[in-house]
């Protein structure tokens, strides 16, 4: 048996565990359950009204991030050690368990959040995905005034600037830490 066999059989495994399991089992995957539900939970009404207040679009989703943010934490750690929490699914659940919750999750109430608000329709918020350290990883584009932005709650928990999106902890410190600080 060669060398190339077993780097072959490793290298089918991680690709059916990074696409083929997560787009089979996470049920915020397009493909199994991405419907926003007609009736949502008094906590995110109010936060709709308190955020509707807010004139401009661009602001209007940085405070969206930032109410994700307040309850909602990203650590990377926790994607394997809380596998549980990739299957929550119902909306009042989410918003009662607070704390850790993965990237689709926070992309979902983000979704809710700027969906529900009337100001922007489904076709205006996009779910796109890319790598994250070797995982898929979700995140939004969002049109606003006819430019699409990339919108990640996941990412903007870790710091990753409005506007970007998350591409894991090495080149995102690379991206966003070491070019800055050549540009200063």
């Amino acid at each position: 048996m060669s060398i190339i066999q077993p780097i072959l059989i490793i290298l089918l495994i991680w690709v059916i565990a990074t696409f083929l399991v997560p787009i089979l089992t996470f049920p915020r995957m397009p493909i199994i359950n991405f419907n926003i539900p007609a009736k949502l939970p008094k906590e995110l009404k109010d936060e709709i009204k308190k955020l509707n207040k807010i004139k401009d679009d661009k602001k209007f989703i940085i405070a969206a991030l930032n109410y994700i943010k307040k309850n909602f934490q990203t650590n990377s750690l926790l994607l394997f050690i809380k596998l549980h929490k990739h299957y929550y699914n119902e909306t009042h659940t989410i918003l009662k368990r607070k704390g850790f919750f993965p990237c689709h999750i926070q992309v979902f109430i983000l979704r809710l959040l700027l969906i529900k608000s009337r100001r922007f329709k489904q076709q205006d918020v996009k779910v796109h995905y890319t790598f994250y350290s070797g995982i898929i990883h979700e995140y939004l584009k969002i049109k606003v005034k006819n430019k699409w932005i990339n919108v990640d709650p996941w990412g903007y928990n870790k710091g990753v600037p409005f506007g970007k999106h998350t591409m894991g902890p090495i080149v995102d410190w690379f991206r966003f830490k070491l070019l800055s600080k050549k540009s200063s």
